[in-house]
């Protein structure tokens, strides 16, 4: 059995998003590679890569090819064995200035140039979770395929309607996203959820007045106010991503930079915060299946081309 360092991105993190992806991604690995794999397991926000007898370095993707973000990784080109990233995202704000990728406008931030110290040090095929990665990594000769996030092929089943909004709520400006929540509680029955440690008691704080979910430990029951809500109108990627995968009416308000090149290929609109008052009919649900597949084919390739499985 062949034995790989996985990188892990939950130990120290407060973002519950990486939660889902890790657990999206295990899900993944499980199905198509269920007695192959042997990991180790290390907190890739730490300093040190470990040494070892490994087969390779497993990136999981995220936002960790972006330097900066899981401080171990600035090292990677210091590891004896191979790197492999699953589905990897350079996140940058997009604003000031703009580049044309397969006739989509992009807004890039001025006088930024995407650092790829990290991913010039994988092996194999990298697999992109965006569709702006996968671009300027193939623009810059890098063997890549576009695999988009894990997080849409999470389990379907069990989907259930239990006749409520779920706020899955955005970054930072509290007090708005409480007010426009709270207008919604009037007419319909809602529930809040978060995403970052410590945001259920800034929102209650900011007068938040209905139930609210926060990440206890256990992913399941988290996402489970996904799959068994009416509606989902979300603040971010990790919340409408899950959604969409659930086949729920949902709508997304959140930031619009690198990573949100994904939605422009799925077909979400980015929406501002002062729509979401509109959220029974903006919502909808996306049945993009054969841009699903296409995704879970090329997550796939990569796999097999990490872990070299005929």
């Amino acid at each position: 059995m062949k034995s790989y360092l996985y990188a892990n991105f939950t130990d120290s993190s407060i973002n519950y998003g990486n939660y889902v992806i890790d657990y999206a991604t295990k899900q993944f690995l499980k199905e198509n590679f269920p007695n192959e794999i042997n990991f180790r397991e290390y907190d890739s926000f730490g300093d040190i890569i470990p040494d070892g007898d490994f087969n390779g370095l497993f990136i999981p993707g995220c936002t960790m090819l972006t330097p900066g973000e899981n401080s171990s990784l600035n090292k990677i080109d210091k590891v004896n064995y191979k790197s492999f990233c699953l589905a990897g995202s350079l996140w940058y704000s997009q604003v000031d200035k703009f580049f044309l990728f397969k006739k989509r406008l992009l807004k890039y931030k001025k006088g930024i140039t995407p650092d790829l110290s990290i991913v010039k040090n994988l092996s194999g095929i990298v697999g992109c979770r965006d569709s702006f990665t996968y671009d300027v990594l193939t623009s810059n000769g890098i063997n890549s395929l576009y695999t988009g996030c894990p997080t849409l092929f999470l389990d379907n089943s069990n989907v259930v309607d239990n006749n409520y909004v779920l706020f899955s709520f955005g970054r930072g400006d509290y007090y708005r996203q409480v007010s426009v929540g709270n207008k919604i509680g009037k007419n319909t029955p809602l529930i809040g959820i978060v995403h970052e440690e410590g945001d259920a008691k800034r929102l209650l704080a900011a007068g938040w007045k209905y139930p609210i979910v926060d990440f206890n430990g256990d992913i399941e029951l988290y996402l489970s106010y996904f799959k068994n809500a009416s509606y989902v109108i979300s603040g971010r990627l990790h919340g409408i991503l899950p959604s969409i995968a659930f086949g729920k009416k949902c709508m997304y308000f959140g930031t619009n930079d690198t990573r949100t090149t994904i939605l422009n290929d799925i077909g979400v609109p980015i929406y501002s915060l002062g729509d979401v008052k509109k959220f029974s009919t903006l919502c909808r649900v996306y049945n993009n299946s054969d841009l699903i597949s296409f995704f879970k084919k090329n997550m796939k390739i990569v796999a097999d081309s990490i872990f070299h499985i005929d």
